[in-house]
């Protein structure tokens, strides 16, 4: 049988380490590379706990399955999504729970094989015909990111009014008039557009404030690329710009190489805040403000509302609202 100190020898890090990340501390400075390289190397040697837990009692070994509406490859370069599975991952491997993944879009791998499984948590958005099919294979199908209906499923979000009034509170209590919006769009089901909340609350809460401009937003993806273009198109049309909010880190990254294209100094010139706390956010130059958004946590609390259905067998649907944080570094005066 596997043990810790055999996992950290093959992954080249201390049994500490390993013990640690397998049991979820939140106080453990590693990036989420090392992580998740822990997580498959502990699976690789089959490694489990001795103690057996009331739902392993219950179950034998629990199966659950992860579906993430993104492409394997698409999480690589979304690190708030991959965080959210990581966090997934790691505490069904700390409660000896088995794993099927499946990443959409994957032709190597079916929704079908989820027959059988004791328990669902889709990560990301779904159309109202996507849930359906995911309800088809478990009742206790459980949401991280997105809510599709409070009164059948539970669901783990974050709390996006708060984080964007907390932002444009903070440039406004600065003395921000020129507020810009860089955001993006997603996709559903066969290609249906959704409003990003982000933008949706920026609007909102712009109005109320009196600071509303239409022609402060611009709406793109979610990419450094995007963030970049956006940036450009909406300094070349607007001279007067005193801070922009990105509705993800990427974008901001992509907004703060624009911004020093153009000459102009952050924040001096621009203030500029991000969202999510990517692990690259303190390193860019200068150091990104950014939402912090906690999102191994995220997956965390998802299972452990799916081993509450599992062990309690009442299935009363919870959304469980993570509160997210303002981090001010150095794009922010």
């Amino acid at each position: 049988m596997a043990t810790i100190k055999d996992i950290a020898k093959k992954a080249g890090v201390s049994p500490s380490t390993v013990s640690r990340v397998l049991n979820n501390d939140p106080s453990l400075n590693v990036t989420l590379e090392t992580k998740r390289r822990i997580m498959e190397i502990a699976e690789e040697l089959q490694y489990t706990k001795m103690v057996k837990s009331p739902l392993q009692k219950k179950y034998g070994k629990p199966v659950i399955g992860i579906y993430q509406w993104f492409s394997q490859s698409s999480e690589m370069l979304s690190p708030y999504y991959l965080a959210i599975r990581m966090g997934i991952e790691q505490q069904c491997h700390l409660n000896n729970i088995e794993v099927k993944t499946i990443f959409k879009g994957d032709s190597r791998s079916s929704i079908d094989s989820f027959s059988g499984v004791d328990g669902i948590i889709a990560i990301g958005k779904y159309s109202e015909e996507e849930v359906k099919n995911l309800a088809q294979y478990s009742k206790n199908l459980i949401f991280v990111d997105s809510s599709p209906d409070d009164k059948v499923f539970s669901s783990v979000v974050i709390d996006f009014y708060k984080a964007v009034k907390e932002v444009l509170y903070y440039f406004k209590d600065i003395g921000y008039q020129n507020i810009a919006f860089l955001g993006g769009r997603e996709t559903v089901g066969d290609g249906i557009s959704i409003i990003d909340s982000r933008e949706k609350y920026f609007k909102e809460i712009m109005k109320e404030l009196n600071l509303f401009n239409e022609e402060l937003i611009k709406i793109g993806s979610f990419t450094y690329e995007s963030g970049y273009k956006m940036a450009l198109e909406l300094l070349e049309e607007n001279k007067e710009i005193h801070g922009i909010f990105a509705a993800n880190d990427a974008i901001a990254i992509g907004a703060i190489k624009a911004i020093g294209e153009k000459g102009l100094q952050i924040p001096k010139n621009i203030g500029i805040i991000g969202f999510d706390d990517i692990p690259a956010a303190p390193y860019v130059t200068p150091p990104l403000s950014t939402i912090r958004v906690h999102k191994e946590y995220m997956g965390l609390t998802a299972v452990k509302l799916l081993m509450e259905q599992l062990l309690e067998g009442v299935n009363i649907p919870k959304k469980v609202i993570i509160p997210t944080e303002l981090v001010l570094r150095e794009t922010t005066p």
